[in-house]
């Protein structure tokens, strides 16, 4: 079910505070829009909408259990977030009107007559994917997986490769270091 406020209602209520409190289903939209998404749980969304003159403030906390895939075994992982999302709206004309400078904060334009709760949800939770997802295990564990030919390894450890790998190489007569060994 899409949430949303039309703009000549909210105009009625300036300089109110509304409360809100939905569950809202989005993973379907979601699935399509990012494949990585494996599964989202219902969204508890709590929050309130500012009625200003010029602006709207959008304010809410979200709580949603999100299924990626790890990023080193590709084995699904649920997570719990916990979201504070707040945003301004207005409207292209009031946008307009005001000066960059006097604006504090990123603005959001509202592009139809209505206010959209159900789109502000889905959009924050693509911005929060997080790019390194790791099941518990591996979370914990200092092993990382190889395989015949091939391995993953940290970033201090590519970099301790790399200048190892470096000073081999800066030497003409690093080949020639052992062998006298024997000799003393």
């Amino acid at each position: 079910m899409e949430i949303k406020w039309s703009l000549q209602e909210l105009l009625k209520k300036v300089n109110e505070v509304l409360e809100f409190s939905h569950i809202l289903q989005v993973e379907d939209e979601l699935k399509t829009r990012e494949k990585e998404i494996l599964a989202v749980s219902d969204v508890t969304v709590n929050g309130t909408i500012s009625v200003l003159k010029e602006e709207f403030i959008l304010s809410y906390n979200m709580e949603y259990f999100l299924t990626l895939p790890s990023s080193r075994s590709l084995i699904p992982v649920k997570k719990l977030f916990s979201i504070q999302v707040t945003e301004v709206f207005m409207t292209k004309e009031s946008f307009e009107q005001k000066k960059l400078e006097d604006l504090e904060e990123e603005v959001l334009i509202i592009e139809a007559n209505t206010l959209s709760l159900s789109e502000s949800v889905k959009d924050n939770i693509l911005l929060e994917i997080p790019l390194k997802v790791l099941t518990e295990e591996e979370e914990h564990t200092t092993h990382l997986p190889k395989g015949q030919d091939w391995e993953v390894i940290s970033e201090e450890g590519f970099k301790s490769r790399s200048k190892q790998s470096e000073e081999e190489a800066t030497s003409p007569f690093s080949g020639l270091e052992d062998l006298f060994k024997e000799d003393e």
